[in-house]
């Protein structure tokens, strides 16, 4: 099985931020959705670790992550009501995430299972071990249906030489993405080609330009913004250049650098 991670690019971060952190009045405190528990938690610089899921941080340091939180809190998120999206989660998504999150130790071939905050290891035969399932997985759902689904996953992973996997709606690689983002995924920013321009979202783009210093260049944005991998195919490249100019951007450049900057 395959355990390397896949960090959210800029514009994914940022639109997660912005549908889970808020500021509370007339407090002004800042607060982010728990996607563990499912609460709303205050959050501060010292307990980023403890709730900002470290897949969506990536590599930020805790100054550029607090500066993206401060920024997006008091953004408008993208739904109504007092919680991010809520996703009713089928068995066999349940069960795929089971297989993406379990794996057996190579010291003592005892089960372990990945906490979606930290990302860490830890022991399922520890008695708390179901305190890092999501508590969304519970819902509607009797605990011993939820355990099924778990121990299916470990006889598959315990199963010899075995490359199958189990049985999913979903692909492993939306696994993570849509318990963090809930609503089937309606809210992660795919790229994609059609026509001569990208699916690409400017509101959010525009949110990560201003938190983020230096030239705007090509090489950043596709990185960065779009995470994927640099220099793109030459079709991609020229679309990306024409939804910029479309969307008010110019190219600028000097003798040493080229980059892009709002008419």
């Amino acid at each position: 099985m395959n355990n390397r991670t896949t960090y959210y690019p800029g514009r994914q971060r940022l639109a997660w931020l912005c549908d889970h952190t808020r500021i509370t009045y007339p407090e002004g405190r800042i607060q982010m959705w728990n996607i563990l528990i499912c609460e709303w938690q205050e959050v501060s610089p010292d307990t980023l670790s403890k709730i900002y899921p470290a897949v969506v941080r990536g590599s930020l340091t805790v100054d550029e992550a607090w500066k993206e939180i401060e920024h997006s809190a008091r953004m408008d998120p993208s739904y109504e009501g007092e919680r991010p999206p809520f996703e009713d989660y089928s068995t066999q998504a349940i069960s795929r995430w089971a297989y993406e999150n379990q794996r057996i130790s190579v010291d003592d071939g005892k089960m372990e299972i990945r906490n979606p905050i930290d990302r860490e290891w830890y022991r399922k035969e520890n008695r708390d071990w179901q305190t890092y399932i999501p508590n969304d997985f519970f819902c509607g759902k009797n605990r011993a249906v939820i355990s099924r689904c778990f121990v299916a996953a470990e006889r598959e992973l315990r199963a010899p030489e075995s490359n199958t996997v189990v049985s999913s709606e979903i692909s492993p690689k939306d696994a993570v993405c849509r318990l963090l983002f809930g609503g089937g995924g309606k809210n992660v920013l795919i790229l994609s080609s059609e026509g001569e321009s990208l699916d690409f979202d400017f509101d959010v783009f525009e949110k990560w330009v201003a938190l983020n210093e230096g030239h705007v260049t090509s090489k950043r944005i596709v990185e960065d913004f779009l995470g994927r991998s640099w220099p793109p195919g030459t079709l991609e490249l020229r679309m990306l250049n024409t939804t910029l100019k479309k969307a008010g951007w110019k190219a600028q450049r000097n003798a040493y650098e080229r980059w892009w900057s709002k008419q």
